[in-house]
């Protein structure tokens, strides 16, 4: 076998895993698109039954179960979000007394998002971090 044989025999082989791996990533990022439609399916059925618990609908005892673990879990997320409110509010004070007023002598209006903390603007009528509706 002659040096350009095996150089194009080499070649090929490399074309072929090439060709094997292109393959192997498409497949993969299908499984991975279809893996996000099947969550986001499951979110649905999840977001049917919370509903109905909370409109007090008699639900299997199981599920009500696990809706009562996502109330109790829910709760304690809103205290952990007024924490943080409370720690931001006031470093934002504390800034506030440190720094030098504006040149128009206002500061620019602030408040934070009572379910997950993030400082937003005055004018904001929903959370851009996690979409609550602020009052």
């Amino acid at each position: 076998m002659s040096l350009f044989d095996k150089i194009g025999d080499m070649a090929r082989s490399a074309a072929d895993k090439t060709n094997e791996l292109l393959e192997v990533n498409r497949l993969n990022s299908r499984i991975a698109t279809e893996n996000a439609r099947i969550g986001a399916l499951k979110e649905k059925i999840g977001n049917h039954y919370w509903l109905k618990f909370q409109d007090d609908i008699t639900l299997e005892p199981e599920i009500a179960q696990l809706c009562a673990e996502i109330k109790d879990l829910n709760s304690v997320v809103e205290q952990l979000s007024a924490q943080v409110a409370e720690i931001k509010n006031a470093g934002a004070a504390d800034t506030e007394k440190t720094s030098a007023p504006s040149p128009s002598g206002a500061q620019n209006a602030q408040k934070f998002c009572p379910q997950c903390g993030t400082n937003l603007s005055a004018d904001k009528k929903f959370c851009g971090t996690c979409g609550v509706k602020l009052g």
